[in-house]
């Protein structure tokens, strides 16, 4: 008997006994191939995919865009995520299953209406998207080398163990984001200091944006206390500056903060002399970065909140924090435990994720 297959059956036995003992066990499903297909892929109109443009296309595929039009460069990068969907081996399905049992035992108590929703997964392989993990409507896309981590840390109790666990729950948060965007809005604007508003995105940036599918609108303002009692407005994003063919996942991606002016139909980029945007480096645009206890995943709300969710529930704190951003940290604390749990003002809908599962 090989060490994988007998870790196979102890993590099958653990799982019988765990789910046994739980009252409530939301439902956990892993796509087939051919459905994670269809999933990956979105419907007739897909809003991510008509978005991308010819950088992110070649970086998130890592296929070079050579003569294709940008039409062409959008077909042809649906028709990549629809390929690198696979199907998950047992081993896979059970390590998933043994740190998810985790997730739920210590947090679906406390964040029933994130926990016990429906868990959906699909795979892909390794050379899509760089292998990150993101979501596509209600499902969390893992790679193959995050799955192998999973299944090599499903017997142990360490850092990676509890990485993998804050990814999970990382990644439902998004889900959740998706589906309630309601129900965020108050965290967003009064504890993060972000603004809703329709901002009108300048064709530089447009065409070097970087399309976050777990943070897809752009009308988000970041908002800063300016001179005189003024206040000043920011549009944060991620971009690929450079102007080289190919671009690399993560590595390549640069956050920018682009100042903006208020217009009738809501904000525009202020422009240089040059005709381009006017922006800086996200972290130096310290009087916003510096009020957020995270030092990654400042360029949206939805990545706030994600990253910021997992240091809280995993006690990790990456730097001493100062006034504000020990504010944000316990303000924020506070309204996941109060929003992620169903109540009485929570809706009928709300109310049957957290108990029929």
């Amino acid at each position: 008997m090989t060490r994988t297959f007998a870790c196979f059956l102890l993590s099958i036995s653990s799982i019988v006994l765990s789910q046994e003992a739980r009252l409530v066990c939301p439902e956990i499903s892993f796509l087939s191939m051919e459905d994670g297909a269809n999933k990956i892929a979105g419907g007739e109109y897909d809003e991510f995919f008509a978005k991308l443009h010819l950088r992110e296309a070649a970086a998130m595929t890592g296929v070079a865009p050579g003569e294709k039009t940008l039409q062409e460069s959008r077909v042809f990068t649906r028709d990549f995520f629809r390929s690198a969907v696979l199907d998950f081996t047992e081993v896979e399905r059970a390590a998933l299953q043994v740190h998810l049992d985790r997730v739920i035992d210590q947090f679906g108590d406390i964040y029933p209406l994130l926990v016990h929703r429906p868990w959906r997964f699909l795979k892909s392989r390794k050379d899509l998207c760089g292998g990150f993990s993101f979501t596509r409507d209600d499902c969390i896309v893992l790679s193959e080398p995050t799955l192998s981590n999973f299944v090599k840390t499903m017997r142990t109790e360490s850092m990676e163990t509890k990485n993998g666990e804050s990814l999970l729950l990382h990644e439902q948060m998004h889900v959740l984001q998706r589906a309630r965007p309601e129900l965020f809005k108050p965290l967003y604007e009064d504890v993060f200091h972000f603004m809703s508003g329709t901002v009108t995105v300048h064709p530089w940036i447009d065409e070097r944006q970087v399309t976050n599918p777990d943070g897809m609108s752009d009308n988000w303002v970041a908002v800063t206390p300016g001179e005189n009692g003024h206040t000043k407005w920011h549009w944060i994003g991620s971009v690929l500056l450079s102007d080289k063919t190919m671009h690399t996942m993560g590595r390549d991606f640069v956050g920018v903060a682009v100042p903006l002016q208020s217009v009738d139909a809501g904000y525009q980029m202020v422009v240089g002399s040059d005709g381009k945007p006017k922006f800086k480096l996200l972290n130096e645009l310290s009087e916003f970065t510096s009020r957020l206890p995270i030092r990654v995943g400042w360029d949206h709300p939805n990545e706030v909140a994600a990253y910021l969710f997992t240091v809280i529930t995993h006690a990790r704190r990456d730097t001493k924090l100062n006034g504000r951003a020990a504010d944000v940290m316990e303000r924020a604390k506070e309204w996941f435990e109060k929003n992620l749990k169903p109540n009485s003002e929570l809706d009928e809908d709300q109310r049957r994720i957290t108990t029929d599962h």
